[in-house]
């Protein structure tokens, strides 16, 4: 017994698993994050896992998009073995005497890779056949491709090994075969003996006893390892050329690598370049490696080298000086008078609208939308809501909503949405409530923007973007405006200048586009209409005590006013509405100090902000001329979410409870303070502020859906389901009755 064990200990597959743990964790670290998204452990609530269980290649999951999942696994894995083979092959000079040694050696360091694929096929088996209902024979065919695309691969390699990759038996006769003055063999940098080795698994998966090599000259194992690893390099340099050539071509849909393939390929780069540097500075790896990273950090610094994320349609040859005093100059009294008397005309030909055939005394109710965030899950959410309502009330609703705002997905939903009923009232789309029009906001963001990440952004972004005649950086944010752009056919392809008409004569709501600006969360209010009155608080009958207020948003048109700012591209400003943490790159703005903004739903994630400030700004015409306000607020979440049990699960999580409560519950803390704020505005309606909530809730027993940039088939499902559960249909007949 005790000498099994001893077989086991040095058993060729176990000391290549020792070693790792051992000396570099990195190698193993990088199967254990992947494993971790796919069981669900990581990126769940952000339906990470679903890349890799249900991947989408040109819109559609099936054999394909398997397979290219399949290849870059296989890259992965050939990348992965490489790295190994440059750190430890010195170390067991017996390989050199094998037929095919790096064949061997894959073959014997395939533990951990194999039981990642076994866990992977069982995950993705279970989440087809019981989440996405597939029948075995669709199942099949995935599986079938992603083996396939994998074994390509192996392949691919393995000829490419055959031909250049040389083994002792071919050395001999080119050098001194003198036996060696020391059984004992040293690595090539002097580091230390070889291993001990009793056995290793053949192909035919046989235990095979080591043969010993002393009687081989040094160099001859020198020579044999030496080629080998060039080799090794050679097909390092092809894969990243091969990954920095992805990003000239991201911008074709046919080169929309699955984001799950391309998790791999971003992983097999991270230990590409650390296992060169382990491989060149030996025991000092661990400090290179820090070292190198902090003096990367350093050169970043240099403007020359920063390619900051720019929102296209702007002009940047002009800088704005961001300062107290010049936002004091673009809210003055007199400019927020005048910018109130803008709005007045709109809100003036919207009672018009509205009063047509009625009464001369007859007040029509106004109508206020907000969507909040959430990714697609919103967007769609929010796309199926607003159709639902307008199909009820016959296109009265639309008729009767002055403004729209909000945060993220949802104001991809609303703006889409908007667009498409402006195309029905120019006769240019009479397809108002179809179903595809969901699925086209919802569809996969994800696939371009992460093909970007890996084959652009860490490459300090060296792509440029043309839009009109200027040239802007091109990045994953350029990549998610491109994707939307095609899901939608372009419906949202032009500059926020186009819709000034259309809000002046009231044919559609105002939309009021938010960003938030990293340095001081003031919020950036982006309209085509000048909006300086929703900058600061608002005295109605005293404007000199507006001084009282402090200036918490800016209006975007009046700041930028030399720099065409109006001809911001519309999905740019709903990127800049979007722009959630890492996920996107915050977007710079022409000023000095710099300006980077970021997500909406940081300050303000249901829009309910800017539907106060409008309303209070517009009191008095609202009580004049309507019988009150109704607020939709369209929700990715529940507005009253059950108490849950709370502990500390571990020492860890005591220590973090306070970032973990603090992040976990930004849009509860903002329901806190916002209903604060709607009592009071409340009150100066003379109580005729109503609100109805649409809330996206998943079935019972039923898994929520992910708050993603990328929906499968079912989960839109789902999400349409939601927006006609029975608690919404009655909100429903309550909104009908409330457009009486």
């Amino acid at each position: 017994m005790l000498e099994r064990l001893i077989s086991l200990f040095y058993f060729f597959p176990f000391r290549l698993v020792l070693n790792h743990i051992k000396e570099n964790f990195v190698l193993i670290l990088s199967w254990l994050v992947i494993l971790l998204i796919i069981l669900g452990k990581i990126g769940d609530n952000y339906g990470v896992p679903i890349l890799f269980l249900n991947p989408e290649y040109i819109g559609v999951v099936g054999y394909f998009s398997f397979q290219l999942v399949g290849v870059c696994l296989g890259a992965f894995y050939i990348t992965w073995n490489l790295v190994s083979y440059l750190l430890y092959s010195y170390r067991y000079p017996f390989m050199a005497s094998l037929k095919w040694p790096f064949a061997m050696f894959t073959f014997n360091n395939s533990l951990i890779p194999f039981s990642f694929l076994i866990f992977y096929l069982y995950e993705v088996i279970m989440y087809q056949s019981q989440e996405m209902g597939k029948e075995n024979i669709q199942i099949f065919w995935m599986i079938l491709g992603l083996l396939s695309g994998f074994i390509f691969v192996l392949l691919i390699v393995s000829a490419y090994f055959l031909f250049t990759n040389k083994n002792v038996h071919e050395y001999l006769g080119q050098e001194d075969q003198h036996t060696a003055q020391s059984d004992h063999w040293e690595h090539l940098a002097g580091e230390g003996k070889a291993d001990r080795v009793d056995y290793y698994l053949s192909r035919k998966f046989r235990l095979r006893h080591i043969r010993s090599v002393t009687h081989y000259h040094e160099n001859i194992l020198k020579r044999v390892f030496f080629q080998h690893h060039l080799n090794a390099f050679i097909i390092i340099f092809v894969n990243t050329a091969i990954l920095i050539g992805l990003g000239f071509l991201v911008d074709k849909p046919l080169f929309e690598i699955p984001a799950a393939g391309t998790i791999f390929l971003f992983f097999g780069l991270i230990i590409s370049l650390s296992g060169l540097v382990y491989y060149w500075s030996g025991r000092w790896g661990s400090f290179v490696l820090i070292l190198l990273f902090v003096l990367l950090n350093m050169f970043s610094q240099f403007k020359w080298v920063q390619t900051d994320s720019q929102a296209y349609g702007l002009d940047y040859s002009e800088k704005q000086i961001y300062s107290l005093a010049e936002l004091d100059a673009i809210s003055t009294p007199e400019k927020v008078e005048a910018d109130k008397q803008n709005t007045i005309e709109i809100l003036n030909a919207w009672k018009k609208k509205n009063i047509e055939g009625k009464s001369y005394y007859h007040k029509p109710k106004l109508f206020i939308v907000l969507a909040s965030g959430g990714g697609s899950r919103s967007a769609a959410f929010t796309m199926k809501v607003v159709q639902t309502i307008d199909s009820l009330s016959q296109g009265e609703f639309m008729k009767r909503t002055i403004m729209m705002s909000g945060a993220s997905g949802g104001m991809l939903g609303l703006a889409y949405y908007r667009e498409l009923y402006l195309r029905n009232l120019l006769g240019i789309e009479n397809r108002l409530y179809s179903e595809e029009f969901v699925n086209n906001i919802s569809g996969d963001l994800i696939n371009k923007m992460t093909t970007t990440i890996v084959s652009n952004d860490i490459f300090f972004g060296f792509r440029k973007y043309k839009y009109e005649d200027k040239k802007y950086p091109f990045d994953r944010g350029t990549a998610f405006e491109l994707a939307l752009n095609t899901y939608t056919d372009g419906a949202l392809d032009k500059p926020i200048a186009a819709y000034k008409v259309f809000e002046k004569e009231a044919k559609i709501p105002m939309m009021f586009l938010s960003a938030s600006n990293v340095n001081d969360l003031r919020k950036f209010i982006i309209s085509p209409q000048p909006v300086s009155y929703m900058m600061h608080g608002y005295s109605q009958d005293d404007p000199e005590k507006d001084e009282m207020y402090e200036i918490d948003a800016i209006d975007f048109g009046a700041f930028f006013k030399n720099n065409n700012p109006y001809n911001l591209r519309m999905i740019s400003a709903l990127r800049m509405n979007a722009t959630y943490p890492m996920i996107l790159p915050n977007v710079s703005l022409p000023s000095n100090p710099k300006i980077d903004v970021f997500d909406a739903g940081i300050r303000d994630n249901f829009g309910m902000e800017n539907a106060i400030r409008f309303t209070h700004v517009f009191q008095d015409w609202i009580k004049r001329n309507t019988s009150g306000v109704v607020i939709i607020q369209i929700r990715g979440s529940l507005k009253d979410n059950p108490v849950e049990e709370f502990e500390y699960k571990s020492f860890a999580s005591k220590l973090s409870s306070f970032l973990g409560s603090l992040s976990g519950n930004i849009t509860t803390f903002q329901d806190y303070t916002q209903d604060y704020m709607l009592e009071g505005i409340d009150d100066v309606l003379d109580n005729k502020i109503e609100v109805v909530r649409f809330e996206y809730e998943p079935a019972e027993n039923e898994k929520r859906v992910s708050m993603s940039l990328r929906l499968s088939a079912k989960e839109k499902q789902k999400v349409s389901e939601s927006a006609l559960s029975k608690t919404n249909m009655q909100k429903y007949e309550k909104l009908i009755k409330l457009l009486e």
